[in-house]
């Protein structure tokens, strides 16, 4: 255990068993939303890629004419509307 968290639990001890019990149910439910979070991420990992791979070859296809030549960056709406056509 960290010294932060044994400082935590300590001032924690201190308080009455209601806002205890609240502080707890605040903690879980974090580390459930972290638990559904990662599990997120872990599974999406290939969707994920393969959006990436696609973004790549529809700029080098599409994109490419337009910004070929400069320094500039495509932003979000003009990359939204090579992929959605």
């Amino acid at each position: 255990m960290t010294q932060l968290l044994e400082k935590v639990l300590i001032e924690v001890y201190k308080l009455p068993p209601e806002k205890q019990d609240a502080i707890a149910t605040i903690i879980l439910e974090e580390l459930e939303d972290e638990r559904r979070w990662d599990k997120a991420f872990a599974e999406s990992q290939d969707q994920l890629a393969q959006l990436a791979q696609n973004c790549v070859l529809i700029l080098r296809q599409d994109g490419s004419k337009k910004w070929k030549g400069t320094n500039k960056m495509p932003n979000f709406s003009e990359l939204e509307k090579i992929l959605l056509r």
